[in-house]
Order: C-alpha cells, then sequence, then structure tokens
C-alpha cells in the first residue's frame, strides 16, 4: 500500500517538473525568437539568457522525465540516473552557495 503512495507521489510530482521543464525550454525559445521585444527588458543580453533558459529547461525536463518515467515503469535504471543527476545538481548548487559568499 505505501510504496504504491509514494509511487504515485513521485510520478505526479515529477510529472509537473517535468511540464515546467518544458514550458522553460519553450521561453527560452520565444525569447531567442523574439529577441528585439526582450532586449528592453534585459539589458541587449538575449542569446545568453535564451541559451540558459533552453539549456537549464531541458535539464529539467529530462530529470522530471527520468523520474517520472521511471517511478511509473519501476524501472531501476531510470531511478538510478535520476538520482544521480539530482546529487550532481545538489552538489552545484551546494558549491555554487559556497563561492557566492
Amino acid at each position: 500500500f505505501g510504496t504504491n503512495i509514494m509511487k504515485t507521489l513521485m510520478f505526479v510530482f515529477n510529472a509537473i517538473v517535468w511540464i515546467l521543464g518544458l514550458v522553460l525550454f519553450v521561453i527560452g525559445i520565444v525569447v531567442l525568437a523574439e529577441g528585439k521585444n526582450w532586449n528592453d527588458i534585459i539589458d541587449g543580453k538575449t542569446v545568453p539568457v535564451s541559451a540558459m533558459l533552453i539549456v537549464v529547461g531541458l535539464v529539467i525536463a529530462v530529470v522530471g522525465f527520468l523520474g517520472c518515467f521511471g517511478a511509473m515503469k519501476q524501472n531501476g535504471t531510470m531511478l538510478l540516473i535520476y538520482a544521480i543527476i539530482l546529487g550532481f545538481i545538489i552538489i552545484i548548487q551546494l558549491i555554487a552557495g559556497i563561492l557566492a559568499f
């Protein structure tokens, strides 16, 4: 009973993460395509911002996909890759936080 709830929760939350990653990716493409309109907002840094949004959106979408479908199909390999990527992201965030101060 408990594993079914955990599997469902992991699927739902990672599906939300996956969708939000795709939304971020699409926003990055729109910023890249509509660069003239965004120049006033971000001081002419359209390409780096759009590239960052595209890359971060894709990474988030891939992580969400691995977690979502790894939980749904109970695929150990997908879940292992998901855990490794999340661990790597957490380490990068810790390093960035330490270097920021």
